[in-house]
């Protein structure tokens, strides 16, 4: 049943996302996801991750019956809600779910510290580095463990599958941006599933697999799709999703503050280094990019800071 649920929580929210601010859906999914993660990550600070999850239940249904009644009103029509990107998402999600299916923990750290601090995180509605829990390694980054949590609590409890499932999800919605890059022609549903299907074998090269909640190659997908996106033109989508990138990279894993140095070390050559040689001036433009560039700072210190 908790694929059922967290699709209609997250298409509700995305759906909601895309009516409210017109977002391009391939960049919807990884907002959600990763929004969900950051509030969960902020309420477990002051020790209610329990609150949390419940006000992101009820944003859930809020958006649900926000976009009937956009329906019934005929505001909106059905059309307007199927899309490309999140006819991919469906998909996978649901084969993800297919092959995730009974399987069980076997790697080393999941039975050392990621599996027993994920479950302590479920039982008792906490960060795992709280003060009723001593595991090992409880200084460890959580996003991906609080990803993993949501779902489990979805689900009714912990569970080694869909922990799985959940750290799963966040890679597939995080490499739906990359997908808008494809020339949009019939084929675009092969390349797409081709696509992934690669990305799926290259993960078993590097020693990854689905059956995994190593956070090593989410974070490499992250780092990536950062870089990706701080190279695209300036968009409202890169507004937000970069900041929200910035701030998950370091509470994803610690090297991850390295990575968002990268990111924001291109960004800067991009927007300031490169303009300023072009114009041979520092104008009004340069100095509002100047000062993003120093927003995005804070916003990445401010992630790793909460949480050390």
């Amino acid at each position: 049943m908790y694929l059922i649920y967290s699709l209609l929580l997250v298409l509700s929210l995305s759906y909601f996302v895309k009516v409210k601010f017109k977002i391009n859906d391939y960049y919807i999914p990884l907002i959600v996801l990763s929004s969900v993660g950051i509030i969960l990550f902020l309420f477990g600070l002051v020790d209610q991750m329990k609150l949390g999850y419940y006000i992101i239940i009820l944003l859930g249904i809020f958006s649900f019956f926000y976009l009937i009644y956009l329906l019934l009103k005929r505001k909106l029509a059905v059309k307007d809600l199927v899309s490309l990107p999140i006819f991919f998402f469906v998909i996978l999600e649901v084969i993800l779910y297919a092959l995730l299916i009974n399987t069980h923990y076997s790697n080393w750290d999941e039975f050392a510290h990621w599996g027993p601090n994920l479950k302590a995180m479920v039982h008792y509605d906490l960060l795992w580095a709280n003060k009723v829990w001593t595991g090992n390694h409880i200084s460890y980054p959580p996003f991906v463990g609080i990803i993993e949590y949501f779902f489990c609590k979805l689900n009714g409890g912990f569970s080694e599958s869909v922990s799985y499932f959940g750290i799963n999800s966040l890679i597939i919605s995080a490499l739906l941006p990359i997908l808008a890059s494809i020339k949009k022609s019939k084929s675009i549903i092969i390349k797409g599933l081709v696509s992934y299907f690669i990305i799926y074998i290259l993960m078993n090269v590097f020693g990854f697999s689905i059956a995994s909640i190593y956070i090593d190659f989410i974070l490499g997908v992250f780092f990536f799709i950062g870089i990706y996106i701080a190279s695209l033109k300036e968009s409202k989508e890169q507004k937000i999703l970069l900041p929200i990138i910035l701030f998950c990279l370091p509470i994803i894993k610690d090297t991850g503050l390295i990575f968002s140095a990268i990111i924001l070390l291109q960004l800067g050559i991009k927007r300031v280094v490169y303009k300023v040689i072009e114009k041979k001036k520092i104008d009004k433009k340069i100095l509002l990019n100047l000062l993003y560039l120093i927003l995005l700072l804070v916003v990445t210190f401010s992630g790793y800071g909460l949480w050390k």
